[in-house]
């Protein structure tokens, strides 16, 4: 399988430019570019439609490792709970300054979340995807790891 992202081969096989393909996507042009680079990841509907555009499946356009992380970060959340039902409890964390200065709002909506609630909220449904997994295994291996 392919290594690197074909974005920018695709389209210039296509003899397409950035702006093209921004305009087909209703993005900005220098979000194509980042795209291109690897810097910026779309969100997942806007991976369909740079497939639509580019005439191309996924798996041409992205390497296997990418793909993996983004069905990852995107995994559907679970079952919605009923509005009444819905219980908040405010948590805090401290992060290490030089860690801390990735999450800015740019970063964060480049990585495909709103805010830094949603990315929380993303990382802790990975939490219980990966508890799951890991207590599926347990169970299946009588309780080994």
């Amino acid at each position: 399988m392919h290594s690197h992202i074909n974005i920018q081969s695709i389209r210039l096989a296509q003899h397409q430019r950035q702006q093209d393909y921004a305009d087909k996507l209703c993005v900005r042009r220098s979000l194509i570019s980042e795209v291109e680079q690897g810097t910026c990841l779309l969100m997942p509907n806007d991976i369909n439609k740079l497939c639509e555009v580019a005439q191309a499946p996924v798996t041409l356009l992205y390497p296997d490792w990418l793909l993996r992380d983004i069905c990852r970060v995107y995994r559907p959340a679970h079952k919605e709970v009923e509005p009444g039902n819905i219980r908040y409890r405010q948590i805090g964390v401290r992060v290490r300054q030089d860690m801390s200065q990735h999450l800015t709002r740019d970063n964060l909506r480049k990585c495909g979340y709103k805010d830094i609630t949603a990315w929380i909220y993303v990382c802790i449904s990975r939490l219980q995807d990966e508890l799951r997994e890991v207590n599926n295994n347990t169970a299946v291996n009588g309780g080994a790891l």
